[in-house]
């Protein structure tokens, strides 16, 4: 069994391949670490076992890939300790051939009327991980949350803590939820949203 390399995706410099084929082209995980290297540092390296994971490429794509894959309108319930109960809408796009998401979502209540609106892009960033670029009322300018784990998105630099949660439980299913704090307390859950697909 002979080794050579080929170049690798951006930032992940040069992959192995084994009999002339390229490792992207076999089934296996990519473990992505931050590289420790200091200021001088080029950025994430490749990697396989030892050393503390930064994220697994195939794990952190996931959520991308369902909903790129899970198309269209989606419609449900919600309720929060700040938002109150409220009716939900969600439309999900995939664009750039599946290498983004667009999530619409608006949150309507008898006594508020419309009381959210946002345009959100879920895609991948430059170190692989999946990343929220988040346009609503709530906030200046477009937002970006970082997800440190499946589904929770955070690293949010911003006049007071937050987070996003989102899951796709199931096919057709959706969750999606808004943690804040306005003082040094951990963020807790003010609003969230259970939709099912409906076209």
């Amino acid at each position: 069994m002979s080794e050579s390399s080929v170049l690798g995706p951006p930032g992940l410099g040069f992959l192995p391949t084994i009999e002339g084929q390229s490792l992207a082209s076999r089934r296996i995980t990519i473990t992505v670490r931050r590289d420790q290297g200091g200021p001088g540092s080029k950025g994430p390296t490749c990697c396989t076992t030892g050393s503390r994971p930064f994220t697994t490429v195939s794990r952190v794509t996931d959520l991308l890939k369902r909903l790129a894959t899970a198309p269209g309108v989606y419609r449900g319930r919600g309720d929060g300790l700040e938002s109150g109960p409220f009716v939900a809408r969600i439309i999900v796009a995939s664009v750039v051939r599946g290498n983004a998401v667009t999530i619409d979502y608006e949150a309507f209540s008898d006594s508020k009327g419309l009381q959210h609106v946002e345009h959100t892009v879920l895609t991948t960033g430059e170190a692989g991980g999946l990343e929220l670029h988040v346009a609503c009322l709530e906030l200046p300018g477009v937002t970006r949350f970082v997800e440190t784990k499946p589904g929770t998105f955070s690293s949010y630099q911003g006049p007071m803590q937050a987070r996003i949660i989102v899951t796709a439980p199931h096919d057709g299913a959706l969750t999606y939820g808004w943690w804040w704090s306005r003082n040094e307390a951990d963020p807790r859950e003010q609003s969230r949203a259970e939709v099912r697909r409906t076209g």
